[in-house]
């Protein structure tokens, strides 16, 4: 139980900071499209930023990050070797990553396919 309540505590911390930082800020809003997640999209799955609303783009990424992180410190708090911890958090954290971001990714295209076809 005490898993969940640390999941549930970190995913909303890290979605509020996000949000206030990226989305409210409007100097956060003009970054977003050339932050590290949005590259990997375009790049990977070629997506057209332009087409995807930047408040939408924000909250998908907030949401994915919030998820990502909370996802990692959950899994890390059940081991007590700090080094393990560190190791294993790193290997997580990359495979959350690539998995939620290829999810995005995906979901993101077959809307920009179907904005097409329409």
């Amino acid at each position: 139980m005490t898993e969940l309540k640390t999941f549930l505590v970190t995913f909303i911390i890290v979605y509020i900071i996000y949000f206030i930082v990226i989305l409210v800020r409007s100097k956060g809003m003009e970054k977003l499209k050339e932050s590290s997640e949005a590259k990997f999209l375009k790049n990977r799955f070629q997506l057209n930023l332009d087409t995807i609303k930047p408040n939408v783009l924000g909250y998908i990424i907030a949401f994915a990050n919030s998820l990502i992180l909370a996802l990692t410190l959950t899994f890390i708090s059940l081991f007590d070797n700090y080094l393990f911890k560190m190791i294993i958090g790193f290997i997580i954290l990359i495979i959350l990553q690539l998995i939620i971001y290829t999810i995005i990714g995906k979901y993101l295209k077959q809307k920009e396919r179907g904005k097409k076809d329409v």
